[in-house]
C-alpha cells in the first residue's frame, strides 16, 4: 500500500499535502496523526509541526466486484452469472440466474434494491467511495425504459387536457428517472408529493412567461 509522510502547521493542512501528493481524494485515504504538533511558546518559540501518515485505499476492479456480487448470491443460496463492467467509475453487475430471476428481482423491483443497498454498504467498506448499480437480466434498463414512456405519455395528457396529473407511487431512483425524461420540456413541469419511500409525481403544465404567451390581437 503506497503511502507518504508530511508535515504542516497544523495536521489538516498536513493532510491536505499529503493527499495531493498521492493525488486522492478524502474518501480513499487512510490517515495516521503521527504528531499533532504544538504552537510553542511566545512568540512561536519552540513550534513543532504537525506530522501525518497518508495511504492511499485500494481501488475496486470488476473482477472484485464481481467475487462480492457472487458471495452474497451464494449466502442467499443462488448460483449465478455475474458479468462486471465499470463506466466513469460506477461498476455495473448484471446477474443472471436463468428461470429464477424473477424471484430475485421481487415484487416491484424491491429485491433487487435490497441487494443493491447491501452490495453497497458491505463495497463501501472494503472500497470507500466506490458504487455499485446491481441489475438481473437487465431488468432495470427495460424498466427504466418503461418509465420514460410512461412520463412522455403522461406529460402527452397533461399538455392535451390542461390539467395535472399524479403518477403511481414511485420510489426515489424511479422518481429521479421521470423528473430528468421532462426536465426540458417546455409544457410541463414535475414534482414530488407525498411521504415515505414512495411517493408521488405530479405532472402539471407549465405557466407560460409573458414572453411565451401569443399577443393578443390589436
Amino acid at each position: 500500500m503506497k503511502f507518504v509522510e508530511e508535515e504542516g502547521k497544523t495536521v489538516e493542512e498536513a493532510i491536505e499535502k499529503a493527499m495531493e501528493k498521492l493525488g486522492i481524494e478524502p474518501a480513499q485515504a487512510r490517515i495516521e496523526i503521527i504528531d499533532e504538533g504544538s504552537t510553542g511558546g511566545i512568540l512561536g518559540i519552540g513550534r513543532k509541526p504537525a506530522r501525518v501518515r497518508v495511504s492511499a485505499m485500494d481501488k475496486a476492479s470488476p473482477s472484485e466486484v464481481r467475487e462480492l456480487v457472487q458471495k452474497l448470491l451464494l449466502l442467499m443460496a443462488f448460483d449465478s452469472k455475474v458479468a462486471v463492467n465499470e463506466k466513469e467509475g460506477v461498476f455495473t453487475a448484471d446477474i443472471s440466474i436463468g428461470e429464477l430471476d424473477g424471484l430475485l428481482i421481487g415484487r416491484e423491483g424491491r429485491t433487487l434494491e435490497a441487494l443493491q443497498h447491501i452490495t453497497n454498504r458491505i463495497a463501501g467498506r472494503m472500497y470507500p467511495g466506490v458504487r455499485v448499480n446491481v441489475d438481473v437480466g437487465g431488468y432495470k434498463a427495460r424498466h427504466n425504459q418503461l418509465l420514460r414512456r410512461k412520463a412522455k405519455e403522461t406529460a402527452e395528457r397533461v399538455r392535451r387536457f390542461g390539467k395535472e396529473v399524479t403518477m403511481d407511487p414511485l420510489q426515489s431512483r424511479e422518481r429521479r428517472i421521470v423528473h430528468l425524461a421532462l426536465q426540458n420540456d417546455p409544457d410541463v413541469r414535475t414534482y414530488t408529493v407525498g411521504n415515505g419511500p414512495a411517493r408521488n409525481v405530479v405532472v402539471a403544465p407549465r405557466e407560460k412567461s409573458k414572453e411565451d404567451r401569443p399577443s393578443e390581437p390589436a
